[in-house]
Formats: structure tokens, C-alpha cells, sequence
């Protein structure tokens, strides 16, 4: 041992041989490095609400797949610039739910436009070839490619057809994954057919949104048709003048222990003009421990709306158009509790009349600077606002408890529902297409609202991570003019400050030349 030890001591390795040991062990620790990061997905998200990275939601519901989910990422190998990008985060996306998987997600990237049969396929399952303008070398081209992305779990399909951009990709695809592993679907009754919403052409976003996680089933009263026993919740959206039938059915659907969403207008609004609906449905939440008010909400703070004058348009803030924010929201709600902003047009209020055994909990509540106009309605956008008898007002609100029906006196009528839940909101117009495209806060709303009396809290934490709505704080006026004459002022004074002291250095500078010429001479 001894004599292996001395020779261990006197043994100097060739340079060749140091280069090649670091090689080796440099490779292995990259070898090593590689099969860790396989296991463990790590990437720095500083994004406030971490919009790139996935939510807790998600991952316990990757954790619990009892099965593998492929999907094919179907996207085309030769994209344009602009979008490289975009098929790395999709990458990133891809591999992290993966992981937190446990391999339970297993994806592939596939051009379509490398085989005929795949391009069929991908075609037959609902992923287009789009169009993509490419500028390159000063001309304007139009290529064509795939941007889609489908899931295949047992004999189920989901698509998304075309992934325009990461911002919403967890929220599209967690929702699919929990509609494509779930047992049997869930349905959603909507009321139609007494000048309800329209779902086809007036509240098409929403239609499309729900769609991608219920059964979406209309129903008309009114043609004899019922509401399913399968429903789990009903939205009643801007009604008018509904027959007795028709609350009947509404109030032997909540008298069943299930949910609903009520979206009630009280006023008509046509070319600023405001006339009372008839509104009848009201009669039934008074029963239940709301009453709508028939006025409009005005707040100091608000949304700027587009009016036509003549051929000008014009831009200008208009207070019956309330913007509603987090800070006046429910914190403990889930529906609200991350929900940035909304914006109500025409809205009414609600009261809550504290009936025996039912919770009222305001979910949506303006400003303390919001006031109402009760009678002789005023629309004009260029009208003086005055704020007078400010305070908060509840818009929104989710009532709790046992419900008594509103037909005490028919005998065929179920008297008294098991534990359950209504939400009700005092306007219907904050859906309507233009408007929620406009605020994506709307439709957001509707959505938690719908994810929460149906399914959880799941989806809403991470339909929650968007780009928040950061609006400037109000200031008073004394405040303005103090930041405008600063703001004019400082270049000025900037000026006059370096010209002061390079006058200065001038002077100096030629009195010292002066001084030097004087000694010389």
C-alpha cells in the first residue's frame, strides 16, 4: 500500500491527459445538469401576477389525471419571424405541464404541411390553415401555416384552432383538459324567447366563452320546451314583461336547491333616451330578499364613451357609466376577489331586504363618490354632472340560504328550497358584445360567476392572471396646476441654470487667457 501511495505521489499526468479528465468531468456534470432539468422545470417569472407561470390550480388538476392526455401541437416548421417566439413560450407552456404531470401530458410538434394525410387530419378536427402577413426585405407577403393545438384523451377531441399568443393558452387549455377528462358534461340553462338577451347576436363572446366548458341549452317557455334536469344553473339575462309561466318555472328551478344568475335591467335606454321596463321578474327577487331599484348609478369614477353628434364623433367620460374596481369588490369571493375592473352602463342598484335566513353579500359596489338619478332621467353625455348625496352603492350582489318560493298559494308548488345560491346584478347591458370586448373585466365577471356556481374556484384563479388595469390616481385641481407649471417651468429653468454657469466658466476661461497673455508680454 505503502509502495502505491508513493507512486501515486510521483505520478505527474500528461497534459493531454488534464485536458481530457476536465472534458469528461465537465461532460458528465452537463449530462447530470441535463437529466435534473428533465425532471424539475424551473424558469424566473418577475410578471406581478406571474401570467408565465402555471397556477396551483392547474397543477393539482395535472396531479389528479388518472390517464394520459396527447396532444398534438400542430404548428408549421417554416414561420415567419414574428412568430418564433410564440412557439418557444408555447414550448415552455407545453413542457411544464408535463412535468407537473408527471408524464401524464405527452405532446408532439407536427407540421401538417409536411404529409397529406396529416393535413386532412389536422383540417377534419377543426385546425385551419391561416394566413400570415410576413413583411420581409421591404414587401408585404402572405404566408400560409398552422398555428392549432389539439387534445385526444380516450375517444374525445378539443381543439383550439389557432393560438394567437400565450396570454390566455393555460386558461384555454386547463379548461379543455377538465372538459375532455370529466365523466359527463355539464349544462347550463339560459332563458329565452321574453326579450331576453340573445345569445346568437347579442351576447355571442359569452355564448363562445361558456361553450368551451358547458352545454350551453336555450329555453323558451313561451314553446312549451323545460328547463333540463340535468341544468346545474340558469342565467336570466335582460327579461321583459315574463309570464307567469315562465317565473313559475324560474322559481320551481331555484326550489330544486339549484343556482342562478339574474342580470336585470329596469330601464330601457334607446338613443339617450330612458324609459321604465316592465320587469316583472322583479317581483320574484323581492321575494327572495332583493329589491332593484328603478334608477341609474352615476360615479366620479367612470369610463370615457364615443358619441355621435352630427358627423363628429366624440370621446368624453361619462359618469352613468360607472368603472367599478378590485377595491370595492368582495375580497373573499373568489367571483371578485381578483378581478380588476368592470364597467356597468345604465346600471341600477340593488337593496338588500334583509330577509329571515338569507345572506346578502354585495360582490360588485361603486365608489364612495357615486350618487343616482331616481326620476327625470338625464342621458346627455355633455350635461354638468353634479355630485351631490354621494355614497356606495351595491350593483352586484350573491344571495344565500334557503329560499321560500313565491307561489305560497299553489298546492303543486315546492315551498322551500335546500341550501343554494343567486347572484343578481342590476344591468345587462355590460355583456353586450361591443362592451365586452371593449372591458374584458365583463365577460371575466360572468365567466367566474358561471365557474363558481358550477364547478369551483378552479378555473377563476387562473382566468384571473391577466394584465392588470392600471388606471392613473385622481388628483385634485390644485395638484394639477402644481405638476403643469412645474412641468412647464423645469426645461426653462434647466436652461437658464446651464447657461448661468457656462457664462461663467466663458469668463473664466477668457480671463485666464488674458492673465497668461498679459505675463507674456
Amino acid at each position: 500500500m505503502a509502495i502505491i501511495l508513493d507512486r501515486l505521489k510521483k505520478y505527474k499526468p500528461s497534459v493531454t491527459t488534464i485536458i481530457y479528465s476536465k472534458i469528461l468531468l465537465v461532460s458528465t456534470i452537463l449530462i447530470l445538469l441535463n437529466v435534473i432539468s428533465s425532471k424539475i422545470f424551473f424558469r424566473a417569472d418577475l410578471t406581478e401576477n406571474n401570467i408565465y407561470t402555471i397556477s396551483a390550480s392547474t397543477k393539482k388538476i395535472l396531479t389528479n389525471l388518472d390517464d394520459v392526455i396527447s396532444v398534438n401541437v400542430y404548428f408549421s416548421k417554416e414561420l415567419p419571424a414574428s412568430f418564433v417566439n410564440l412557439k418557444r413560450q408555447v414550448t415552455d407552456i407545453m413542457e411544464e405541464y408535463r412535468i407537473c404531470s408527471n408524464n401524464k401530458i405527452k405532446y408532439q410538434f407536427i407540421d401538417p404541411a409536411e404529409d397529406p394525410e396529416t393535413t386532412s387530419k389536422a383540417q377534419k378536427i377543426g385546425i385551419p390553415e391561416i394566413q400570415m402577413n410576413v413583411i420581409e426585405k421591404d414587401k408585404r407577403e402572405v404566408k400560409m401555416g398552422y398555428l392549432g393545438l389539439a387534445l385526444f384523451y380516450e375517444d374525445k377531441t378539443e381543439v383550439i384552432p389557432v393560438i394567437q399568443n400565450t396570454v390566455n393558452l393555460e386558461y384555454d387549455l386547463t379548461s379543455l383538459i377538465l372538459k375532455i377528462t370529466r365523466k359527463s358534461n355539464f349544462t347550463i340553462a339560459y332563458l329565452s324567447g321574453s326579450g331576453e338577451r340573445n345569445l346568437s347576436s347579442e351576447y355571442r363572446l359569452l355564448n363562445e366563452g361558456l361553450s368551451k366548458q358547458y352545454n350551453i341549452k336555450e329555453v323558451s317557455i313561451a314553446k312549451g320546451q323545460r328547463f333540463p334536469q340535468n341544468a346545474m344553473a340558469l342565467i336570466v339575462a335582460g327579461p321583459e314583461n315574463t309570464s307567469e309561466e315562465e317565473k313559475y318555472a324560474i322559481d320551481q328551478f331555484i326550489m330544486q336547491g339549484k343556482k342562478a344568475i339574474f342580470l336585470i335591467d329596469t330601464l330601457r335606454i334607446e338613443n339617450l333616451n330612458a324609459a321604465t321596463k316592465n320587469t316583472n321578474i322583479a317581483e320574484l327577487l323581492d321575494n327572495y330578499g332583493v329589491k332593484i331599484k328603478t334608477n341609474l348609478v352615476l360615479d366620479k369614477s367612470n369610463t370615457s364613451v364615443a358619441f355621435n353628434s352630427g358627423f363628429i364623433t366624440f370621446s368624453i367620460p361619462y359618469p352613468l357609466w360607472p368603472k367599478l374596481i378590485n377595491s370595492n369588490f368582495d375580497k373573499e369571493n373568489p367571483i371578485t376577489s381578483r378581478l380588476d375592473s368592470i364597467v356597468l352602463p345604465w346600471a341600477s342598484s340593488l337593496i338588500d331586504k334583509k330577509s329571515p335566513g338569507i345572506s346578502f353579500t354585495p360582490l360588485l359596489s361603486t365608489t364612495e363618490k357615486a350618487w343616482t338619478q331616481d326620476k327625470d332621467f338625464d342621458l346627455n353625455p355633455q350635461q354638468e354632472f353634479l355630485y351631490q348625496n354621494t355614497g356606495k352603492h351595491t350593483i352586484g350582489a350573491i344571495l344565500k340560504g334557503r329560499f321560500h318560493s313565491f307561489y305560497k298559494n299553489r298546492p303543486d308548488a315546492k315551498q322551500l328550497s335546500p341550501q343554494t345560491s343567486i347572484i343578481v346584478v342590476g344591468d345587462s347591458d355590460f355583456l353586450l358584445d361591443d362592451i365586452a370586448r371593449r372591458f374584458s373585466g365583463n365577460l371575466n365577471f360572468l365567466m367566474n360567476a358561471v365557474d363558481f356556481i358550477a364547478i369551483g374556484d378552479d378555473l377563476i384563479s387562473i382566468r384571473a392572471k391577466n394584465i392588470k388595469d392600471k388606471p392613473l390616481s385622481d388628483i385634485n385641481n390644485k395638484i394639477k396646476v402644481l405638476i403643469k407649471f412645474i412641468a412647464t417651468s423645469t426645461g426653462t429653468l434647466i436652461i437658464m441654470v446651464v447657461g448661468y454657469f457656462r457664462y461663467n466658466l466663458r469668463k473664466k476661461f477668457k480671463q485666464r487667457i488674458s492673465s497668461e497673455q498679459n505675463s507674456i508680454s
